[in-house]
């Protein structure tokens, strides 16, 4: 047990190294909400790009807000920016996403096959330190040249015999002992 929680601890170890290395690589932490949130934010910058190009477009034919123009252009680039940005990180996001979920699973069963042992190991050391055997080692069980098991049907069929057999005999005593009167056997 001492070696195999050893090298479950070092398992431990290194998958741990490995997903935190992933995750820096990545910028993946949260598998259940990260992406969500990616895909909403850039949904949402998206939107925001769409309304000010149709700002855009409806003060150019306006014609005599130029300083608003501007405004509006500078919107548009940060709007874009910002949506770049948010796509590098999806795709970050996605090339990783895969990766970290399986060696967070890893780590997961790894680390409940570890509690287990080191459970194990702790109730067999408390057994081999009592003063008294708890344990009891049994020989390996052998496996059978024949095959032998009892035959049912023939155990069902001779015990309904023999309790047939039994009823019979005790049906003819009582008729047999129903017609003495034991009034006059005195």
């Amino acid at each position: 047990y001492e070696i195999s929680l050893r090298e479950k601890s070092r398992q431990l170890d290194i998958i741990g190294d490995s997903l935190q290395r992933l995750r820096r690589e990545y910028s993946v932490y949260n598998v259940e909400t990260q992406g969500e949130q990616l895909t909403t934010l850039a949904t949402e910058v998206q939107t925001l790009l769409e309304r000010e190009k149709a700002r855009l477009v409806a003060f150019n034919k306006m014609g005599n807000a130029k300083d608003s123009v501007y405004i509006i252009e500078a919107n548009i680039k940060s709007y874009n920016e910002q949506y770049k940005i948010l796509q590098s990180k999806i795709d970050k996001y996605t090339k990783g996403v895969s990766k970290v979920s399986v060696l967070t699973e890893i780590q997961e069963r790894t680390s409940l096959a570890y509690g287990r042992d080191r459970e194990r190991y702790k109730q067999a050391q408390a057994a081999f330190d009592q003063p008294f055997k708890t344990l009891h080692l049994i020989e390996e069980a052998e496996v059978p040249i024949v095959k032998s098991r009892p035959i049912r049907s023939l155990l069902v069929i001779l015990s309904t015999a023999i309790g047939f057999f039994f009823l019979c005999v005790g049906a003819i005593l009582f008729d047999a002992y129903q017609k003495i009167n034991w009034q006059e056997v005195e």
